[in-house]
């Protein structure tokens, strides 16, 4: 989950008595970034299919994998896959291309670290 600081308003806000000063907002994983990348609970690889299958189906509807495409910039013959997996500040994450019914495309971030047990 993401934390993000607020600016301090000229006059003190409270919040559950606490001032701005000492409270933080919580930004909801959208999965734009790596940073708010998703995170859901699963036991089995299977699980963590589905889980992401329903996450994406119920925010993002309507989208759908986006198809493979040439990389002649990587190598000739090579293609580009809907999902990778990255390393980033010794966590895991699946990063999954997708097409939106506009046809633009979006990518997904989802958390495995619990997953691989890290």
């Amino acid at each position: 989950m993401v934390k993000a600081k607020l600016p301090m308003p000229e006059e003190p806000v409270e919040k559950n008595g606490q001032t701005a000063a000492s409270f933080e907002v919580r930004l909801q994983p959208d999965g734009l970034t790596i940073e708010k990348a998703v995170a859901l609970e699963a036991k089995s690889q299977r699980e963590r299919v589905e889980a992401q299958c329903a996450w994406i189906e119920k925010n993002l509807p309507g989208a759908h994998r986006a198809p493979a495409i040439s990389r002649p910039d990587l190598d000739e013959g090579i293609v580009s896959f809907d999902q990778e997996l990255v390393m980033y500040n010794g966590k895991t994450y699946s990063l999954i291309h997708l097409q939106m019914p506009d046809g633009k495309l979006r990518d997904v971030y989802f958390d495995l670290s619990g997953y691989f047990g890290m």
